[in-house]
């Protein structure tokens, strides 16, 4: 993907299913930042949606590079989850014309995944709009057969108080076949805060 703000299907990376038995992660806490640790960022997104894009995109596709990263931050928009120090988890917070939060390019590493550190990175983006009505988010979403991990993601985002307000077109030419982008509304003001997590020292 191209650098800066360019606009990209932010939904999909996800964290990974909860496993059986698995707690929330202890001592995960959440603040905008990230400088000095582009590289692992950059590793987490994509990684992320290696997982919950497969079969979407033509081989080499990546989600994110270190000029979206250092675009991000410059712009205060990314939200970083962090365990003893480093990052594992991330999300894109940004405010939309309408005034409507938004969130996109939700992404937790493999090791953090089923601990509710999506959760987390959740709440922290919801919680900096106290002034909106609604918060927003996109995932794109395959046409045709289910896509297992994009089913899970519908279902979570559900329970989360997110509903689907409509759909459109994605075209891009890495695409291995047509696709769309599903839009997703939370109204902040009727539907319960999603649990908030603790914050990072400032």
């Amino acid at each position: 993907m191209s650098g800066g703000g360019e606009q990209a299907p932010e939904g999909g990376g996800a964290p990974a299913p909860r496993a059986a038995g698995g707690g929330e992660a202890a001592g995960v806490q959440i603040a905008f930042g990230g400088e000095g640790f582009e590289d692992e960022l950059t590793a987490i997104i994509n990684a992320a949606y290696d997982a919950g894009e497969a079969g979407i995109w033509q081989a080499g596709w990546t989600r994110a590079g270190l000029a979206n990263i250092g675009y991000y931050l410059e712009h205060r928009e990314l939200v970083v989850a962090w365990l003893d120090g480093r990052p594992v988890g991330c999300v894109r917070v940004t405010r939309l014309e309408d005034g409507a939060g938004m969130f996109g390019m939700l992404s937790v590493s493999p090791e953090a995944g089923g601990q509710g550190v999506g959760r987390k990175l959740i709440a922290f983006a919801e919680a900096q709009f106290p002034d909106a009505e609604e918060m927003e988010l996109e995932l794109l979403v395959p046409r045709g057969a289910p896509h297992p991990a994009k089913v899970r993601l519908h279902e979570w985002y559900s329970r989360l108080g997110y509903v689907q307000t409509g759909r459109r077109d994605f075209a891009h030419p890495e695409l291995v076949a047509p696709a769309d982008l599903w839009v997703y509304r939370k109204n902040l003001r009727a539907t319960p805060a999603t649990p908030a997590p603790d914050r990072a020292p400032t």
